[in-house]
């Protein structure tokens, strides 16, 4: 099988870097598939479960957030700001802060605090959106 380059980056780490033989990553349609040789492409990065298949590997899932992937005479790049293993996120702690987040904007303090509310809100939302079927909400 044909194999090209893709290297994961998120924000605080590189998560993978090395032949692949084929990626599904999450994008606002749906899921984008790419083999060796594809087109020229850049695309936003939604968040949801990636899925990638290193060289002579098996299948391997990541939870990843917003960013984007470039993909440039053979090689993919994934950039987002995270990703993770989606069987190590703890469901406990995305509701606790999905729950502070709610507290915080009911309350209706400053402009500037609603607004990091809403954000951690968002960042809640989008990190449950990511986990497995297994991990049903």
């Amino acid at each position: 099988m044909n194999t090209f380059n893709l290297k994961i980056y998120a924000s605080d780490h590189i998560y993978f870097d090395g032949e692949c033989e084929h990626v599904m990553i999450p994008i606002e349609n749906g899921q984008y598939g790419i083999l060796a040789n594809h087109r020229n492409t850049i695309s936003e990065v939604e968040p949801g479960i990636m899925t990638f298949r290193p060289a002579g590997g098996k299948d391997i899932k990541a939870a990843v957030t917003r960013g984007l992937i470039k993909i440039e005479e053979g090689n993919v790049l994934v950039l987002v700001h995270r990703c993770e293993d989606p069987d190590k996120i703890d469901i406990n702690a995305i509701k606790r802060a999905e729950a502070e987040a709610l507290r915080k904007i009911r309350e209706k303090n400053s402009s500037k605090e609603f607004h990091m509310a809403e954000a951690n809100l968002s960042r809640a939302f989008n990190k449950l959106k990511s986990t497995t079927k297994k991990n049903k909400i």
